[in-house]
């Protein structure tokens, strides 16, 4: 029985449980000696997904299956609008910070951006990470002014017992 190892593409003979190149377990290897009993009988004669191998060896196994790497399908993705919406440009950039630079104006950008679909993904991730980084430094403003005016209040009132004995005190030395 021979098959090729989902994990390093090694072409493996024999029934062993594990790839003797890089150990990974060979339950899920594609057998090449026998059909596949699982899948329904087909009447048209439809092509392997898989090609022959490439003899490329690599030095360093022992094996007698020197490391020979499937040539597997591979698929192109033609969309070309999907890569040039993410893009985002230098002057894209640049703007979206002007923009976002503006108080309210800004604010209500990053809004739209962040939750609206205008298909970039880069800018709507960018838009929510600066929302999160505002809603943040927003409620660390707002603890450290609670927390000075806890402060200078505190002070104000042990102040005014102060400046209230003192003035007895001058009371007393006049009286």
């Amino acid at each position: 029985m021979e098959r090729f190892c989902d994990k390093c593409g090694t072409l493996v003979s024999g029934e062993g449980k594990f790839c003797p190149s890089c150990g990974a377990p060979l339950e899920s290897a594609v057998d090449l000696g026998k059909p596949d009993i699982d899948s329904p009988v087909q009447t048209e004669q439809q092509p392997s997904p898989y090609v022959a191998p490439v003899n490329n060896t690599y030095s360093g196994t022992s094996s007698s299956n020197q490391g020979q790497i499937p040539a597997y399908p591979q698929s192109y993705n033609t969309n070309s609008n999907a890569s040039s919406n993410n893009d985002m440009t230098i002057g894209k950039w640049l703007l979206t910070f002007l923009i976002s630079a503006i108080p309210i104006v800004g604010l209500i950008m990053l809004f739209i951006w962040a939750f609206g679909d205008d298909g970039n993904t880069t800018r709507q991730t960018f838009s929510k990470a600066y929302l999160l980084w505002t809603l943040i430094s927003v409620g660390a403003t707002f603890i450290l002014y609670f927390g000075m005016i806890v402060c200078i209040g505190s002070m104000m009132g042990g102040l005014g017992n102060i400046l209230s004995e003192m003035e007895m005190n001058m009371a007393m030395l006049f009286a």
